[in-house]
């Protein structure tokens, strides 16, 4: 036990003292973790299941870091859409956010058919310590940071082309860059990984009539970043009159000629390229804390976002803010108080997008709603009673343990 029981417990005894027991347990005596390292880079090149040729390029720069965006490769199949003369559309924003962790499943992706269907893309950020997606997890190295998550795009096709004159049945395999880049957004904002948080507790096991200490591992607090870029190559068609003078004879032997204009439709194309820069931003916002008594006052008001991660144990002297002063023992409470942590996150986004064809997109702003993450522990408190014993009598040491689980 560490320097903050011993210092408390040796003022408030001044008899000889037993720990009585609660049943053995192994799991609930070790309810405090550690964090994991999250200075470790790596690079890998992953192929996008039914997207010809796209690749995605994971870069682990850790929570916050400002390193090269992940890079997403998105190529559309020739399908052809012929474009007709209208207004530009609105932008549209991000539709808001259910209150709610979502759970997102990962089937085989769907092909991909290009302009007017569907894919499904596999986005790689910056999301915190130990939630990157099982099925990308480095054998070598299963603590590296990041976070995945699998959001669908639609292709819609983009919207009128402007007037090109001399150009005739002008059309493209272009998409709406700006409903793809919102769209993005949207799924990134409802599915980002939260950080995979760990409860630390101090004294733990703990001791009735005195204070605990509670913070959060793993997670200090800095903003979850979520980048993504797409590259968006398309091919725009057309065809042009084309004139062709010949000279026709007038009489069998050719002496005179004429001259005789003909035209054909000639075709062209160009290629271009659509970018689209991506980032959504996961801010704390609080955290709320039950320490599982289930008495008055042991789930307190909500913690700001940074009073609310609490304080790790260095010192018997500096307490963490995070605190709760048990009054009884949890044997009533099969493997310990079920001790709660559930976070709130805020949102916010940018979207930069640039093209060889025609001029930049950009838009930022705030998300609707809130992302909420739960996470929780079960404490083993016991009793400390004094007793008397004959002279030269050692009494035998009972662990402070509890063996039973959910009952």
């Amino acid at each position: 036990m560490k320097n903050h029981v011993n210092l408390k417990v040796a003022r408030a005894l001044t008899l000889l003292v037993v720990v009585t027991s609660l049943v053995a347990t192994e799991a609930a005596a070790q309810q405090s973790a550690t964090g994991r390292p999250d200075d470790t880079r790596r690079q890998r090149v992953l192929e996008i299941p039914n997207i010809p040729n796209a690749r995605a390029i994971l870069g682990d720069q850790g929570v916050g870091a400002q390193g090269n965006p992940v890079r997403t490769g998105l190529v559309t199949s020739n399908t052809t859409v012929t474009t007709s003369e209208q207004p530009p559309q609105q932008a549209v924003a991000p539709s808001p956010s259910v209150h709610g962790q979502i759970t997102m499943s990962t089937p085989p992706p769907p092909p991909c058919p290009g302009v007017g269907g569907g894919c499904q893309l596999l986005v790689v950020g910056r999301g915190g310590p130990g939630t990157i997606l099982e099925s990308l997890r480095d054998p070598n190295n299963p603590d590296a940071p990041g976070g995945s998550v699998v959001i669908e795009l639609s292709l819609p096709p983009a919207p009128g082309l402007p007037r090109m004159p001399g150009r005739l049945n002008v059309h493209s395999t272009r998409v709406d860059r700006v409903l793809v880049a919102q769209r993005a957004v949207d799924n990134l904002w409802r599915s980002a990984s939260l950080p995979d948080i760990k409860l630390g507790i101090n004294p733990n096991p703990g001791l009735v009539g005195m204070d605990h200490w509670f913070w959060v591992n793993n997670y200090r607090g800095e903003p979850l970043v979520f980048p993504l870029h797409l590259e968006l190559p398309w091919t725009l068609y057309w065809q042009e009159q084309v004139w062709t003078t010949s000279m026709a004879c007038d009489d069998t032997t050719c002496v005179t000629r004429h001259a005789v204009m003909s035209s054909h439709l000639g075709d062209h194309s160009a290629n271009y390229m659509d970018t689209i820069d991506d980032s959504v931003t996961l801010t704390s916002a609080e955290f709320d804390w039950d320490f599982g008594d289930r008495t008055k006052g042991s789930a307190p008001p909500p913690f700001d976002s940074v009073t609310g991660l609490g304080r790790a144990y260095t010192d018997p002297y500096t307490p963490s803010p995070v605190k709760w002063f048990y009054t009884f023992d949890s044997r009533n409470f099969g493997g310990g108080f079920p001790i709660t942590l559930k976070g709130r996150w805020t949102g916010t986004y940018s979207i930069a997008s640039t093209s060889t064809f025609d001029g930049p997109y950009r838009e930022s702003g705030s998300l609707g709603g809130a992302r909420w993450g739960t996470w929780t522990a079960q404490h083993v408190v016991c009793q400390v009673q004094t007793m008397l014993i004959s002279p030269g009598y050692t009494p035998p040491a009972v662990p402070c343990r509890d063996g039973r689980v959910g009952t």
